[in-house]
C-alpha cells in the first residue's frame, strides 16, 4: 500500500509531533505552515517540533485549539509545505473506505485502511464524532483521515468500544473536518 504514488504523495504532508512528554501525528493544511493535530498531543507541551518525512525538523507554536473538539492549529514558519485537501464535511451516510496515515508506536509514516461507521454522540464523546472500523493505535491522534476523493474528511484523536452490527468492538474516533475548517477560520480571520 505505501508503494502506491497516491499514498506516497499524501505521506509527504504528514508530520511527526514531538514535545517535551509526547509524541503524536499532524499533517500540513497550509503552504505557509499550519499544520493541524489533536489538543492533547500539544497541551500543556513547553516545546513543540515539526519533523517533515523528509527529516527536516521545525519548532512550532500553537495557533488556535478548539474548545469544542479535540483539535488544535500549530504553525511553523516555513513556505512552499505540500498540504493535504480538505473535504468540505465528512459524510457519513454510507461506509466510506479511508486511508489513516500516522506514527503509532515507535513507527512513523504507518499507513492503515478501514472505512467510516457514521457519525456517533456518546456521553464522553459530543458533539458527533466519525467512528472508524480501522486500526487506530497510541501516537496516531493527529492522523489524517483520507477518504476515496482523496481529501481529508477527518482527524483521528481516540479509539473507544461500540456495538457495530451488534458486536462490540474497538473502534477509532476522528474529529469531522468540519471543525478543522471552523478552526482554520479563526486564525485566518481578521
Amino acid at each position: 500500500m505505501s508503494r502506491s504514488e497516491e499514498i506516497k504523495s499524501y505521506k509527504q504532508s504528514v508530520v511527526v509531533i514531538r514535545t517535551d512528554s509526547a509524541k503524536g501525528t499532524g499533517f500540513i493544511v497550509s503552504e505557509d505552515g499550519l499544520v493541524v493535530t489533536n489538543r492533547h498531543v500539544v497541551d500543556e507541551a513547553k516545546i513543540i517540533n515539526v519533523v517533515l518525512p523528509d527529516g527536516r525538523r521545525y519548532a512550532a507554536r500553537i495557533a488556535a485549539v478548539s474548545d469544542a473538539a479535540d483539535l488544535a492549529l500549530i504553525a511553523v514558519d516555513e513556505r512552499g509545505l505540500p498540504p493535504l485537501a480538505l473535504a468540505k464535511r465528512a459524510d457519513a451516510d454510507a461506509p466510506e473506505p479511508v486511508y489513516l496515515i500516522g506514527n503509532p508506536l515507535f513507527f512513523s509514516g504507518i499507513v492503515n485502511e478501514g472505512k467510516t461507521v457514521g457519525l456517533r454522540s456518546t456521553a464522553q464523546h459530543s458533539p458527533p464524532m466519525l467512528v472508524l472500523d480501522a486500526p487506530v493505535y497510541k501516537g496516531n491522534s493527529g492522523s489524517p483521515v483520507i477518504g476515496r476523493s482523496g481529501e481529508v474528511i477527518g482527524v483521528v484523536y481516540a479509539t473507544a468500544n461500540m456495538m457495530i452490527d451488534g458486536t462490540d468492538k474497538k473502534v477509532g474516533l476522528a474529529v469531522p473536518v468540519q471543525w478543522v475548517h471552523e478552526l482554520i477560520r479563526g486564525v485566518r480571520s481578521p
